[in-house]
């Protein structure tokens, strides 16, 4: 079965990669002009769509936040 994507690849005349949505046709820069990064960015951004699970991939086993701190308190003064 083939499924299309949610979003696809374009490049604009000075030759920076941009993503657009299919369904309602909101696009982005890719921020690149390198068409390999630009595709490896484009496959990331469907993955991720398609499976959700893995932007949970910023948490450890315990769900707490990686890029959050830990806070300590202190018991008994």
């Amino acid at each position: 079965m083939n499924v299309q994507e949610k979003y696809q690849l374009y490049r604009r005349r000075k030759g920076k990669f941009y993503w657009q949505e299919n369904g309602s046709k909101k696009q982005a820069t890719l921020g690149t002009d390198d068409r390999r990064e630009a595709e490896r960015l484009l496959k990331a951004k469907n993955e991720a769509h398609c499976q959700p699970a893995l932007n949970l991939s910023r948490r450890d086993p315990c769900g707490v936040d990686i890029d959050r701190p830990p806070t300590f308190s202190t018991i008994g003064s």
